[in-house]
Parts: structure tokens; sequence; C-alpha cells
């Protein structure tokens, strides 16, 4: 998921703010750290990682771009979804 958020985040034109803007830094790290919550705490996680995107802020439409990219690639793909998703208490990851 890794590769897949920074991939994305490139795409949409965060990489230069990703370097030099604290807010773009917090989002993109915490939906990095979403797998390692456990399955049941992910839609919660990212509903506040959401929330609390600045509405100041000068990146927030590709911040939110960012956020539904994840929820439909991960986190509402029925192949996936936040059972597939968290590696939290997966002793083989």
């Amino acid at each position: 998921m890794r590769r897949q958020i920074i991939k994305r985040t490139n795409e949409i034109g965060l990489k230069e703010a990703y370097g030099s803007d604290e807010d773009v830094q917090n989002v993109v790290q915490c939906l990095m750290s979403l797998p390692l919550l456990p399955p049941e705490e992910i839609v919660a996680a990212i509903d506040d990682v959401e929330t609390h995107v600045l509405i100041d802020s000068s990146n927030e439409n590709q911040l939110r771009q960012l956020i539904r990219y994840i929820k439909r690639q991960s986190i509402n793909k029925r192949s996936i979804g936040p059972k597939g998703l968290s590696v939290h208490d997966n002793q083989s990851q």
C-alpha cells in the first residue's frame, strides 16, 4: 500500500508539497499507517484523517482526492477491505 500511496501522491501533483507542507506529510503518513491498525479501526481512522484535512489548505482538493482513491482502491474494495489491508496481529507480515 505504501508504494500505491506514493505513486498516487506523485500522480496528483503532491510530490513537492509532500516535501514542504506539514499538512500533506501528516495526511500521507497517516494513510501509510492504516495497515498497522486493527481492521475494525481502519474505516474510522481514514474518516478521521479526511475530517482533519484543513479546509484552508492549498492542497485540500488533492488531499481529498488521495483519500478517496485509497478508500476506493483498498477500503471499499471487496477483495481487500479493512481485513485484507490490516497487518495488525498478522505474524506472517
